[in-house]
């Protein structure tokens, strides 16, 4: 069988029952840091800037674009929400894959749901589903895919996210065929923004989220998708990656499931910065260092991220999420990791920037791609070392409901037990016991506060 059926086969025939109890307890913390990360993002200048873009476009009113907390389009709202997740420097990352898929597939699914009125529980059957189809098609391209200069997220991403929407639209494995086929034309991103800081990158998860709902919207009109779009002679596969492995598509398919591989952010900055950050905090606290006597920082790292995140001037917020001496020079002004995303005016704050200079990075391939170790030398010549290996959020370190509730309901300014984040959590945690119309609602409750509160 080949690869594009099998996942086709898969999508349609996964239900809710057939999903094991402890991924779906894991797809529920994962949405919970999802939605919180697109709370946040509404009001950054990216998620404004692309409620305001699609306001314009004007059309029927069809799911929430909670930026503008007004009815959209839905593949309108699913780019606008998109945009404010991805813009926000805390969300999910499947590492096997490279890619974050709830930057485009959590708001594709969420609009597609809130179009057809699904129950909770259908919900969180195309969010397996949407995690499923990125996360294998990543696994099998990631050798090459980055090497050609293709960034994931919106590349496999299209294809996630317009699997999740054919599994809310309950169509059948002609039609999830047609809708990956069509997803696979889509699929674009490419990884320059990385050498300039520019914010494509949060764009491609705003375009992935929109792709999946085109490319259902467009097979409701009568357009048709290569049924060998992954594995084609000219496909996606041969395509854009210089070495697929296309055993990564079946291998454990519906025993192990993509969700369960993904990681959560514990603080601000990329998978590549996390580990300094933590290991950085650890070493402040453990040896109670006060920050003022910290005269440099010396930060190893393995040659991939040493080259991509040694970002010594910051222009831009994607700047500030990339750079790991950013992101070092925020633990020593913030005391601790910090666990909340970072505004435009944290990119000008001299009490972030002055530590910049003293902060240097050095490539090191006997570290693993996510590790860190780190050296701070202090006024008086006393010098401390430490590492990380870069695994907090990950399968193997996970984080929990609660520290995800606590992470969540800081990203959104409110305390735990307030009203309105306790509904959201409660709704989150028992999903299947109601409808999305619920969940849309608790979030616009979040927004109107948030709205209330800016007011005050």
């Amino acid at each position: 069988m080949s690869e594009t059926r099998i996942l086709a086969e898969f999508a349609t025939e996964l239900t809710f029952e057939n999903i094991p109890a402890a991924t779906r307890a894991q797809a529920k913390i994962v949405l919970l840091d999802g939605l919180s990360c697109l709370l946040a993002g509404c009001d950054g200048p990216l998620g404004r800037s692309a409620g305001k873009m699609v306001e314009e476009l004007g059309g029927i009113e069809q799911a929430t674009s909670f930026a503008s907390g007004r009815q959209l389009a839905t593949r309108d709202a699913a780019y606008a929400n998109a945009m404010a997740l991805y813009s926000v420097g805390l969300n999910d990352i499947h590492k096997p894959s490279g890619t974050h898929p709830g930057g485009c597939i959590i708001p594709a699914t969420l609009a597609m749901a809130e179009q057809e009125r699904v129950s909770g529980a259908d919900l969180l059957t195309a969010l397996v589903v949407g995690y499923e189809v990125n996360g294998r098609i990543g696994r099998a391209v990631k050798q090459g895919h980055r090497k050609r200069g293709f960034h994931p997220t919106g590349t496999c991403g299209s294809f996630g996210s317009a699997a999740a929407a054919a599994k809310i639209r309950r169509r059948n494995q002609e039609g999830h065929l047609n809708v990956l086929g069509i997803a696979g034309s889509q699929a674009s991103g490419l990884y320059e923004f990385h050498q300039t800081g520019s914010t494509t990158m949060v764009y491609h998860a705003g375009r992935a989220a929109q792709n999946g709902i085109e490319a259902n919207m467009l097979n409701d009109a009568g357009l048709t998708g290569p049924h060998s779009v992954l594995e084609g002679i000219q496909g996606f596969f041969v395509a854009m990656s210089s070495s697929a492995d296309t055993i990564e598509i079946s291998n454990g398919l519906g025993r192990k499931f993509m969700i369960d591989e993904t990681s959560l952010r514990p603080n601000f900055g990329c998978n590549s910065t996390k580990s300094t950050s933590i290991a950085l905090a650890d070493i402040l606290k453990s040896e109670k260092i006060p920050v003022r006597d910290v005269a440099s920082i010396e930060i190893s790292l393995n040659s991939l991220p040493a080259r991509d995140n040694d970002i010594p001037l910051i222009e831009s917020l994607i700047d500030a999420r990339l750079s790991v001496q950013y992101n070092a020079a925020l633990v020593l002004a913030a005391g601790n990791v910090v666990v909340r995303d970072v505004t435009e005016a944290d990119t000008l704050d001299p009490a972030i920037l002055c530590w910049m200079p003293k902060i240097i990075v050095r490539p090191d391939d006997a570290l693993s791609r996510y590790a860190c170790r780190i050296r701070v030398a202090l006024d008086n010549g006393r010098v401390f070392v430490g590492q990380d290996a870069g695994a907090r959020g990950d399968p193997s370190d996970p984080l929990d409901w609660r520290q995800v509730s606590h992470k969540a309901a800081s990203l959104v300014n409110l305390n735990i037990n307030n009203a309105h984040f306790a509904r959201l959590a409660a709704i989150i945690q028992n999903i299947e016991a109601y409808d999305v119309a619920g969940l849309v609602t608790a979030l616009a409750a979040i927004r109107s506060q948030e709205a209330a509160s800016r007011g005050a």
